[in-house]
């Protein structure tokens, strides 16, 4: 359903202008299905996990001694609260990448930002060397001028 949704969504971007970005929206759309899908099924294959557990300590309960049936009732909420750990562990791995992956725009505008104001400061400094070079060459032409005005000093006069 979610990749026939996707599927039909990324033939519909192609007859978009900006296909990228609409594929792209669609790519997110179709991730966080998938996620919220996968953290089901983690979920119903916990719980399946734990009844089977509790079916298992029932059948265990009729063969074993009282002491026997405490120790594996104390592996079994240990072995569930690891499971849980787990579970919770993978959920906020999936939340750190979803802000990640929020954040990512943000530091490409950031970077993109430092790139334009950097691009701005060298046009600045070459506008600016220009304009230097400029005025030297002016001021030469007047330099030349001036020593041809000048009239010709006798080589005696010392």
């Amino acid at each position: 359903m979610i990749e026939s949704a996707f599927v039909e969504e990324e033939r519909v971007c192609y007859q978009k202008f900006a296909v990228n970005d609409c594929i792209g929206r669609a790519r997110v759309v179709r991730r966080d299905a998938v996620a919220d899908l996968r953290r089901q099924e983690l979920a119903i294959n916990a719980a399946e996990a734990r009844r089977r557990g509790a079916e298992q300590i029932t059948r265990t309960e009729e063969k074993m001694s009282p002491q026997a049936m405490r120790e594996a009732e104390k592996r079994l909420l240990d072995a569930q609260a690891s499971q849980e750990a787990r579970l919770k562990s993978i959920g906020e791995r999936a939340l750190e990448r979803e802000k990640a992956a929020e954040q990512a725009p943000l530091r490409s505008k950031e970077l993109q930002d430092r790139i334009d104001a950097r691009d701005r400061a060298q046009k600045e400094r070459d506008a600016k060397a220009k304009e230097q070079a400029e005025n030297r060459r002016i001021f030469e032409l007047k330099q030349e001028e001036a020593r041809k005005r000048r009239p010709a000093q006798p080589d005696s006069v010392r």
